[in-house]
């Protein structure tokens, strides 16, 4: 139960202390599952927000830059709203 890619790199790095068995622990199985789901999913994720990004016309933060809005404006304001579709296909 305490080998795996995981618990070797562990010994690798001097850590044997942390090596354990991670999904035969009732206390750390559900964790180490939503880990490996996030890690998961996370490329696919990262990619359809890529393309929402590139889908956003940059005449809107051209715009956006001549009112005067700085970055966290910017993200705020035009980023994130205009990312709203991509996060409800996510979900």
């Amino acid at each position: 139960p305490n080998v795996g890619a995981i618990n070797e790199a562990l010994r690798f790095l001097h850590l044997d202390f942390l090596a354990q068995s991670w999904l035969g622990d009732p206390h750390i199985a559900l964790y180490s599952i939503c880990a490996i789901n996030i890690l998961e999913w996370m490329g696919f994720s990262m990619i359809i927000y890529y393309a929402g990004l590139m889908s956003i016309s940059d005449d809107i933060y051209e715009a956006a830059k001549i009112d005067g809005c700085g970055f966290w404006n910017t993200l705020f304001r035009i980023t994130i709203p205009n990312l709203s579709g991509t996060t409800n296909t996510l979900i």
